[in-house]
């Protein structure tokens, strides 16, 4: 793997959100960062307001091929793991295999892929959003994500 780029952060989920909240806070702290989201127009809007400190990437984070891709033409001191999907808000009982399941295939899933692809480095995975606040029963495979922080090195 190459070294990583000293100052240097990749967010994903950055173009709403605690995703962009945290892309913006990156920014001003110094950091040059680059906001992975799929939306196109949020990331352009985004880009504008931070101007060079912010390279928009348009692409799916939880794609291995993307997320190795992601990690070595950035090659970030800071990886910020944000993207995820909201968890149907429905009973448990109600749910079926893919419903249950599309939090961890997506939350999960870009843990997997990313960190392995950034071992030793800081890493900040977080929950998404949508699942920040009273536990309920429909989030079950969100509740397996988890979240941990390492501190951030200095921008460079």
């Amino acid at each position: 793997m190459t070294a990583t780029q000293q100052g240097m952060a990749l967010v994903t989920g950055a173009s709403r959100g605690l995703g962009r909240g945290i892309a913006v806070a990156l920014a001003g702290a110094g950091y040059h960062v680059a906001g992975v989201a799929r939306d196109r127009a949020a990331l352009a809007e985004l880009h504008a307001q931070l101007g060079e400190r912010f390279t928009p990437v348009r692409a799916d984070a939880a794609d291995p091929v993307a997320a190795g891709e992601l990690i070595d033409a950035y090659r970030p001191a800071v990886l910020v793991l944000n993207a995820g999907a909201p968890p149907l808000p429905r009973p448990l009982h109600r749910h079926t295999w893919e419903t249950f399941s599309r939090t961890w295939e997506v939350d999960v899933k870009l843990g997997q892929v990313l960190t392995p692809e950034h071992a030793g480095k800081a890493v900040a995975d977080l929950v998404s959003g949508s699942a920040i606040g009273p536990g309920r029963a429909e989030a079950g495979s969100f509740l397996l994500t988890g979240a941990g922080l390492t501190p951030l090195p200095e921008p460079g």
